[in-house]
């Protein structure tokens, strides 16, 4: 029993496997370059989070124990309020508050930096609707201000807080 070879056939299943092998190549490299992708992104929101988290913070630090101080932090708070009303309001705004939760103020045990997580905000003079914003003031001891935005509620000029506190 002679066998015929197919050369149709043969030839066939070659393109075919060779068409499969390209498309998983492809689709390897795909894979390849979306790890390094995400990976690459995760590092570097890694590396932004802990330059701003990177201070050595005293966890037994409890505002609320001590007036004075909290007395100092609200004054602070509102200076803040007023200071970004003025920076992201076009036309101002009334009654500016500030609201901190001192149970999550940390003070920085190597350089006595007070970091002050506080959400502020007024109500539009000419629209009366509410604004506020939400971040984190960091107050260092030479009475410089570093302000740190989390979010707000909309309907501001995108990055009026930046540069706005000192």
């Amino acid at each position: 029993m002679e066998s015929k070879i197919d050369y149709k056939s043969i030839i066939f299943i070659m393109r075919s496997n060779t068409l499969l092998f390209k498309l998983k190549s492809n689709v390897f490299i795909v894979i390849v370059f979306s790890l390094i992708s995400v990976l690459s992104y995760s590092q570097t929101r890694q590396r932004d989070i802990n330059a701003t988290s990177n201070i050595k913070e005293d966890r037994n630090f409890i505002v609320s124990d001590n007036k004075d101080l909290k007395r100092y932090i609200d004054a602070i708070g509102l200076s803040v309020a007023k200071r970004l009303m003025y920076c992201c309001s076009s036309w101002g705004g009334n009654n500016v508050y500030s609201s901190i939760d001192y149970y999550l103020v940390k003070m920085n045990s190597t350089t006595g930096a007070l970091t002050i997580p506080m959400k502020v905000g007024w109500k539009g003079s000419l629209s009366g609707s509410s604004y506020w914003i939400e971040g984190k003031l960091v107050r260092y001891l030479n009475g410089r201000n570093k302000w740190i935005k989390i979010r707000d509620n909309g309907g501001f000029q995108a990055g009026c807080s930046n540069g706005c506190i000192r």
